[in-house]
Formats: C-alpha cells, structure tokens, sequence
C-alpha cells in the first residue's frame, strides 16, 4: 500500500467559488473506495501557465493510503467534479501500512 497525496482546488475560476460539496463528495468517495483519509489543510499553491501568467489559489490537500488502482479511481473522480481543472497535482509520499492494536488476553 502506499500514500498519495491530492491537491482540490478551492475553485473552479478564481472569481468564482464554490461550496464544499465537491470536496465532500471527494472524501466520501475516498472513505468508500480507500476506507480513510488524512486532511492536511488549505495550502496555498502558485502554477505557471504556457504564456508566463502565474496563477495563485487555495488548495485542500488531502493524504489517503491505498493501492494505485484505488488512487488512479479518485484522481479520475476529482477530473469528474472539477471540469474546468487542466491538471490536478498528486504525489507518491511513500509507503504505507496500517497496523491494528494486537488483541490482550488475559488482562496483561
């Protein structure tokens, strides 16, 4: 398994921003598909687009652990609910692995 990580936009066009339901349907898709998340906050990110323009937004960046067949599903999920985005930045944070409390017995 391993850790992604996901920027979503805080909206579609600068001028115009949106409620949190595309980001809400985002994280129930990853509790579904991965069973957890991580919210990292909003962070505030720059990109340079072919002209020279740099664009300045919010972004909600986001940390799931799951196989890459799960993270290739939500990335294709956010293109879903963010039409208007050209790209969307994800990265590979590392490997992962989730460790269950071991069971006592006994009262030890």
């Amino acid at each position: 398994m391993n850790v992604y990580q996901i920027a979503l936009p805080c909206s579609y066009d600068p001028s115009l921003p949106f409620g949190s339901l595309e980001v809400s349907k985002w994280v129930e898709r990853a509790l579904d598909a991965a069973g957890g998340y991580t919210y990292l906050g909003k962070r505030l990110g720059a990109w340079m687009d072919g002209t020279g323009l740099v664009h300045t937004e919010q972004m909600h960046w986001y940390e799931v652990a799951c196989d890459r067949d799960v993270w290739n599903v939500l990335v294709h999920y956010a293109f879903d609910l963010f039409p208007n985005e050209q790209a969307i930045y994800t990265a590979k944070a590392g490997e992962a692995e989730i460790i269950a409390r071991p069971l006592v017995s006994g009262g030890e």
